[in-house]
């Protein structure tokens, strides 16, 4: 499976030049995109596209030999029909196979089991399309814990087999939690991992540079032919593509797990940034 790259840190460039972008990511080996999919008439200026938009770039798409295997999306409750039909409709037309979702703002337990209702029978509908139903998570529902576990893995379970994981490691890390224990431990809900790599602050890192087990994590994806997606949501372009000519070899295939662990090393200090951060404040330097 051929990397992607999640184009909400990088919607400026796309939005200034889409054609020298895409030439820029495949130059870098990259093979997909996934997009982040708003309703909203103010959607774009968020960074988001809006479904016209995905209809438009797909002919440019298809140039550059970019594929779209999952998108964002961030519904409107209130128009949750008219938006089912067109997520229904862009998964026949396009073959898309994955639409994520994240965790309700507030993940008290009875706000987590209502959305979970409401995302099993979003699920139910896809499936109808040929298309599958992910969670992401952020940091804040794997730092709230709801029945022992985290908000996020309460939510997945809450919903069901019919909805899987995709795992942002570089948030996963932040909230105390260890990325390759969590992948391990739900790999058969896992179908996607966003590579993010974090310093023991908090604060976001290039690729290989911070705390992140990165090499564990891509083995995981590997292994279980989950879908791969750098997502760096402070970089430029220019940070993304030398991620990708990092992980990837020219020809845009997987490079072995020997040669990964050469450039995303596992630093010695293992203990998640979320330990929590006042006891991580004696290890800054800086």
């Amino acid at each position: 499976m051929y990397f992607g790259v999640q184009m909400y840190g990088v919607s400026k460039e796309w939005k200034q030049d889409p054609e020298g972008f895409l030439k820029k990511i495949y130059e870098a080996g990259y093979r997909q995109i996934e997009p982040c999919l708003g309703f909203r008439v103010d959607a774009r200026d968020y960074g988001f596209w809006i479904p016209e938009d995905l209809e438009q770039a797909m002919p440019l798409l298809a140039k550059y030999h970019i594929e779209v295997h999952a998108v964002h999306i961030f519904l409107d409750e209130y128009h949750y029909e008219r938006e089912l039909a067109i997520l229904t409709e862009l998964a026949q037309k396009y073959h898309i196979s994955w639409f994520v979702v994240k965790s309700p703002a507030r993940q008290t337990k009875d706000v987590l089991d209502e959305t979970a209702a409401r995302y099993r029978e979003l699920a139910e509908e896809l499936e109808k399309a040929g298309a599958g139903l992910l969670i992401h998570n952020e940091k804040e529902d794997i730092c709230i814990r709801v029945n022992g576990k985290t908000a996020y893995e309460y939510l997945l379970e809450a919903c069901g087999e019919k909805v899987g994981a995709e795992v942002d490691v570089g948030w996963m890390y932040c909230g105390g939690v260890d990325p390759e224990e969590f992948l391990w431990a739900h790999a058969d809900r896992v179908k996607a991992v966003h590579y993010k790599d974090m310093k023991i602050t908090g604060q976001e890192a290039p690729l290989g540079k911070g705390m992140v087990d990165l090499k564990a994590c891509f083995q995981f994806a590997r292994a279980n032919g989950a879908l791969q997606i750098v997502d760096m949501d402070a970089a430029t372009l220019e940070d993304t593509c030398r991620a990708g000519k990092c992980s990837l070899d020219g020809q845009g295939t997987e490079t072995t797990p020997t040669a990964f662990s050469a450039r995303w090393m596992w630093r010695p200090e293992k203990k998640p940034c979320c330990m929590s951060f006042r006891e991580s404040s004696r290890h800054r330097t800086g």
